[in-house]
């Protein structure tokens, strides 16, 4: 289904009634030489028997545990994955809740360093795996906690995800907004939108001293070839203090 191979080194427990569900143990996803591979430590998911028998594919619940997904980026800015044979179309796949807990690293080669995203706790509901997801969690980068908020969906020419993503300060003073299009060309990603930093009112540093808020906003283009932006501050707003 999903043009790769899918080892289950634990237990496997597949039941039809009273509710369609599958639960499995110990799951590799990819092979022994792929360049990218996806572990889970626990996978539960339930479907609607109800959308089975009208030949959809819809999961009332799936909880994935023990997520730990590794992506590269090789020297030319490509995303080191094996190219899908799957015949399964991922667009008919809706989930009505998603529970998901894990990490994730992202490897570049061409500065050797790696983004690393542990402890992630995701909610949300999957209408697509083509691209339309929407849901809240919170991540560590760094000894710090991030809750986040994210939502996505096909963009209007169909060729990108439209993608949201608002990170909260929680303990930190500053927040950032994404706002923009992803697409991938020949492995390559791409993004097209908008980025604001901000820091809100009522924050307060050590010893209670009130943190100034302020705002910045800009157009970012970026891909791997080239990294290039037109920043510009909107008017009046972009960047101020309060009265």
């Amino acid at each position: 289904m999903v043009g790769a191979p899918v080892r289950v080194g634990g237990e496997l427990d597949a039941r039809l009634l009273p509710t369609p569900s599958l639960r499995l143990r110990s799951v590799v996803v990819g092979g022994a030489n792929d360049l990218g591979k996806v572990r889970a430590d626990k996978l539960d998911v339930e479907f609607s028997l109800g959308s089975l028998m009208r030949g959809e594919w819809r999961a009332t619940e799936l909880t994935i545990n023990g997520v730990a997904l590794d992506l590269g980026l090789d020297s030319q800015g490509r995303i080191d994955w094996p190219a899908s044979s799957g015949k399964f179309n991922l667009g008919s796949l809706a989930i009505d809740r998603l529970n998901l807990t894990g990490r994730i690293a992202l490897h570049d080669a061409a500065s050797r360093s790696t983004l690393e995203l542990n402890d992630i706790a995701f909610s949300g509901d999957v209408r697509s795996l083509a691209g339309s997801v929407r849901g809240d969690g919170n991540f560590m980068l760094a000894g710090a906690r991030y809750p986040f908020r994210v939502s996505s969906g096909q963009s209007a020419d169909g060729n990108a995800t439209r993608v949201h993503l608002n990170i909260d300060p929680a303990r930190r003073a500053l927040s950032v907004d994404l706002d923009g299009t992803l697409a991938f060309e020949a492995r390559a990603p791409r993004f097209e939108g908008a980025v604001v930093l901000a820091v809100p009112p009522g924050l307060k540093a050590d010893g209670d001293v009130p943190i100034t808020p302020w705002r910045i906003a800009a157009r970012v283009k970026a891909d791997p070839a080239a990294r290039r932006g037109s920043n510009r501050l909107k008017p009046a707003t972009a960047l101020r203090k309060p009265r």
